[in-house]
This record gives structure tokens, sequence and C-alpha cells, in this order.
């Protein structure tokens, strides 16, 4: 699904009535491609969790002396969990935009509606 949120956003106020028969469509489409965005986030969230726990034991049950701040500190610095952390932080940035593409497009809702208003006054 091709979004293109700058000309999605964008409103025609010649064509009012066109306008508002695309909006629902394309909010509908934002929404799909916003829960998209979560769910590979939660699912790289949940991975990170995984791996992370799945190191933390490996490193208790190594067999070298960990205190908790050094064990933390190996945690947090293993390339298992730097790579899945990069990840899901690159996904939030995702989600992220998607979310603000959401809003806007709930913003020119709220747009269209008010030159449709006006609109009707100046009849």
């Amino acid at each position: 699904m091709n979004l293109h949120p700058e000309k999605d956003l964008d409103i025609d106020v010649t064509d009012l009535t066109e306008e508002f028969k695309k909006l629902s469509l394309t909010l509908f489409r934002y929404y799909a491609q916003k829960s998209d965005a979560e769910r590979e986030y939660d699912k790289l969230k949940q991975t990170y969790e995984e791996i992370r726990a799945r190191v933390y034991k490996d490193l208790r049950n190594s067999g070298v002396k960990h205190t908790e701040k050094s064990l933390e500190a190996e945690l947090d610095s293993h390339a298992d969990v730097l790579s899945v952390h990069n990840l899901m932080l690159d996904a939030k940035r995702e989600l992220g935009t998607w979310v603000g593409a959401v809003e806007s497009l709930k913003a020119k809702t709220n747009m269209l509606i008010q030159l449709g208003s006006d609109r009707r006054k100046e009849v």
C-alpha cells in the first residue's frame, strides 16, 4: 500500500465534496499502516526482552563472578542485545511517524469541516 502523506494531507479547496469522499478511506489506510507499525514494534520489543533474558541467564551461568552492575553492563553491551535494541528503536521511530500521519489526517478532517461550514455561510 503506497501512502503519500504530502499528497494525502493536501486539501483541494475547490472540490471539498471529493475531499470528503476520499478522507475516510485514506484515514483507514493510515490507521492500518499505524497498526502494522505497532505490531512490528511490539514483536521487536518481545524479541528484545527474550534475547536480553537469555543473555542475562548465560552471563549468570558462565562461571564468571559478576556484580549486578557489571552484569547489566555486559548485558547492555552484548552484540545480540544491541542489534535487536537498535531494530526496536527504528520500529519505534517508524511507529511515531505513522501516529503523526494519523493525527495530521484528523486535523485535515477538522479543517475540511471548517471549510465546509464557511462555504455554507457564504451561500
